[in-house]
């Protein structure tokens, strides 16, 4: 008994010659190799895609003057930034920024010369003791006040400040009163302090603070005022 296939060894070698018998990737490309040796290329694995007007904008970008070659781990490159980047192996990134940071120095102002009022309204003062400074990223200012303080016989006499924008003469952002400030009753000479904080200032402003005085009646008396404004950090 005998089984007959239909396909001539001629034919069968031609199969086996165009069948595929291996592959390798090249680049970008899928190599195909048949049994005769031929090499098929298939094609591209993935697509490329061009990049975009603003992609390829090397003004608003930047060059890249350096690029990552062989396998030394100190590279420098510069003119790009990166984010999110896939990184394989033991690369190192090191880099380096200047920031511009307002000037969180206290200022701080001393007057021990005595003053004496006979104004009963805190009203326009041109009174020396001032101090100004650039607002924090924080947005929030202290104000921190001391002085020797004494009125006429049964009078009150008050120090508070004023919170202006830039200078002496520009808006104001908080206006003296009795409650953010100092108070003192009688002849009998005392020594008080008071500290508030500003907030809700806006970063990188300039603001300028004045001490204001007045007094219920009769002469009200200061002697050694200390002015104090520090930005605070948080």
């Amino acid at each position: 008994m005998a089984t007959v296939s239909g396909i001539t060894v001629a034919r069968a070698q031609e199969i086996e010659d165009n069948s595929v018998v291996d592959g390798s990737i090249v680049g970008n490309s899928l190599l195909l190799e048949t049994g005769d040796g031929t090499q098929i290329n298939v094609g591209a694995i993935y697509d490329t895609v061009p990049l975009t007007t603003h992609e390829s904008d090397v003004t608003t970008h930047g060059v890249a003057t350096g690029e990552i070659v062989g396998t030394s781990k100190t590279q420098t490159l510069s003119g790009k930034t990166y984010v999110d980047p896939v990184i394989q192996g033991d690369a190192v990134f090191s880099a380096s920024a200047t920031v511009d940071i307002p000037t969180l120095a206290p200022v701080q102002n001393q007057n021990n010369t005595t003053l004496e009022v006979t104004a009963t309204t805190y009203g326009t003062s041109t009174d020396p003791m001032t101090a100004t400074v650039v607002c924090p990223p924080s947005g929030a200012i202290r104000v921190d006040m001391f002085s020797r303080m004494w009125a006429s016989s049964g009078q009150n006499v008050w120090l508070s400040f004023e919170v202006r924008e830039t200078d002496g003469s520009g808006t104001v952002i908080l206006a003296e009163n009795n409650a953010r400030g100092m108070q003192v009753i009688g002849e009998n000479a005392q020594s008080v302090a008071f500290s508030y904080i500003v907030d809700s200032l806006t970063p990188g402003t300039t603001y300028f603070f004045r001490l204001k005085h007045k007094v219920s009646s009769g002469i009200g008396t200061y002697g050694n005022r200390v002015l104090i404004v520090s930005p605070s950090i948080g």
